[in-house]
């Protein structure tokens, strides 16, 4: 019985979830509906979101499903050799750091939507083009699918299984489509904002709830070189 209310009080907290979303999209396009035709306003979100929504948005598209699916059950598995993922992501920014400052002086400059555009301006090439959004679109393509991975397994762990796995993964799809096709960037950029906001909170709540109810790295520490000592250090390779 009380499985059974854990499972629908999940899917009550969903259904909040997905109608705020859309709540989102449908106030995005009201509020810009006389614009919605702009290519600027609808890809861009009128090249105006500020530094927070962005900031916010970034944050939840870099880390989103990999910070509650991927990256902790990696962790798990491999013990103190993925802090090796820290620098690399690091260096994900480092590396925006080296093009991004001047594709946007750029951007803004020659009025461009995507990155095709800058290397349609750059080569002058349809060839070059097009196979530029190929990879794009396949880069996209497997964090799409990553996406959904987390989003099923997010879903059903939360209503405990009471809403299957390709159920959860429909019902969010739909959900974007449609605040996606309405409100455009801009509905897209506040509800990555909302959803970066409760990330941030949660990985917060995640740190101190491990410090206090886990005792921290200390205590995990003392656990792996009881049970899993090979997860203290890293792997050599094999000769």
């Amino acid at each position: 019985m009380e499985l059974a209310f854990a499972g629908w009080s999940g899917v009550f907290i969903l259904l909040m979830y997905g109608a705020v979303m859309l709540g989102v999209g449908v106030f995005t396009y009201l509020k810009n509906r006389n614009v919605h035709e702009s290519m600027d306003e609808y890809y861009l979100g009128g090249r105006g979101l500020g530094v927070m929504v962005l900031f916010f948005t970034f944050f939840a598209t870099q880390y989103s499903g990999n910070t509650v699916i991927g990256y902790p059950a990696t962790a798990y598995r491999l013990g103190y050799e993925y802090l090796v993922s820290v620098p690399y992501f690091i260096m994900i920014i480092v590396v925006y750091l080296l093009f991004a400052p001047r594709m946007y002086v750029m951007g803004k400059k020659y009025k461009l939507l995507t990155p095709v555009d800058w290397l349609n301006k750059r080569f002058n090439s349809k060839s070059v083009s097009i196979l530029a959004a190929f990879l794009m679109l396949y880069a996209l393509g497997n964090y799409l699918l990553e996406q959904f991975v987390a989003i099923g397994q997010g879903v059903s762990g939360l209503t405990g299984g009471t809403i299957p796995y390709q159920v959860g993964v429909v019902f969010f799809i739909v959900i974007m489509l449609i605040y996606g096709w309405l409100g455009g960037m801009r509905s897209v950029a506040y509800t990555d904002t909302m959803q970066g906001i409760a990330l941030l909170f949660g990985v917060f709540m995640l740190l101190i709830g491990s410090i206090i109810y886990f005792g921290g790295i200390p205590t995990a520490s003392d656990y792996m070189e009881a049970y899993s000592p090979e997860k203290l250090g890293f792997q050599r390779g094999r000769g």
